[in-house]
């Protein structure tokens, strides 16, 4: 059981009603975050949230529907994307390593790519929560990326090949 304390939370021992979307409403990761030292580019601090670029990355999330299941299915399908492209970047070194005879850097990248794969696994327990039912409630607004496209996209972006917008 999870238990908050008023404190925790930034709310007064008086008051009498947790207002949970008060509180929600107030968490800004976008906005939040110490300042790093390192300079920018214009020679400034820039935030975590800025090397980070959450601004975009929390706003990437555009359901197309009412269905409450939409953005946990949106979520955790930009998850995957981003594992995989770190998978990708990950075997493309591993690749280069072997090549220049580098065995022990490639065997340490090996491993990262496992545990890539096990993150990616184990993400999905979250989408299993959601029922064919509640799928169906915003399926058809997803149109063309339903999900029936992406092994054929995930095949020729792993190996390598472009595929056409549109196609």
């Amino acid at each position: 059981m999870l238990t908050l304390s008023r404190a925790a939370l930034g709310v007064s021992p008086s008051s009498a009603d947790l207002d949970c979307g008060t509180i929600a409403s107030g968490i800004h990761p976008a906005e939040s975050g110490p300042k790093m030292t390192e300079a920018t580019n214009s020679g400034g601090p820039f935030s975590y949230s800025d090397y980070l670029r959450l601004d975009k990355g929390l706003a990437a999330q555009e359901p197309r529907s009412s269905a409450h299941d939409e953005l946990l299915f949106i979520i955790q399908h930009q998850t995957s994307e981003l594992w995989m492209k770190l998978a990708i970047h990950e075997l493309n070194a591993t690749c280069r390593q072997i090549a220049d005879d580098n065995l022990q850097p490639a065997f340490k990248m090996l491993s990262r790519i496992s545990r890539i794969f096990e993150q990616l696994n184990s993400a999905w327990d979250v989408l299993r929560t959601m029922t064919p039912s509640e799928y169906t409630r915003f399926r058809e607004e997803l149109e063309q990326s339903s999900g029936f496209s992406v092994l054929p996209v995930s095949h020729d972006r792993i190996s390598g090949r472009q595929q056409e917008p549109g196609k």
